[in-house]
Formats: C-alpha cells, structure tokens, sequence
C-alpha cells in the first residue's frame, strides 16, 4: 500500500548476499526520496533482532510521484550498492493537528 503524506513510514528490507542468499548481519545502508518539487526525506539502516532485517522511517511532506533509492553495503571497504524505484505517496488521510 503506498504510503500517505504527513505520516511517518516505517521501511523495513531484508537484504542477503548476491551469491549465497545468506543474510547480511552487519551491512550499512540509507534510504532517501525527492520529490518532484525538490522536497527530501532520508534515514540511516538501524539493524533489527532478525539476521538481515533493517529498518528506517521516511516522512513525506508531499503527495506524488518520488523518486527514491536504498544504498547499501556490508562492509565499510566496499562501495555501496544502490537500488532506485519511483515510490508514489497518496494524499493524507486527515490534516495535520487533527
């Protein structure tokens, strides 16, 4: 379900190994979107309970199509992997204060 603007969203990935499909314990790794107006919103991974599971929390101020992007690495020596897509953020479901 696509997110809605003016609510925080929680993003959670699992992310594994190319070759093995082992999951990744101690990776590194950021969320980001801009939207069409140049609006921005980005969050670090922080590691969950679950071997290879991270989460990070968006907030989009604004309603349409963002493009939006994960980069990723599992070591500190390695350069970060990216993945793009175009996350579209419906309108809020209520006002802001209300």
């Amino acid at each position: 379900m696509p997110p809605r603007a003016l609510e925080q969203v929680v993003y959670r990935v699992v992310v594994q190994d190319k070759k093995t499909r082992q999951p990744i314990e101690n990776g590194e790794g950021r969320i980001f979107a801009t939207s069409p107006d140049r609006a921005n919103t980005n969050d670090g991974f922080a590691k969950e309970k679950e071997l290879g599971t991270y989460s990070a929390r968006l907030f989009f101020p604004t309603v349409g199509d963002w493009a939006a992007a994960i980069q990723f690495r599992r070591d500190p020596s390695l350069p970060l992997e990216r993945v793009d897509w175009i996350q579209t953020v419906h309108a809020a479901s209520s006002e802001p204060g209300t």
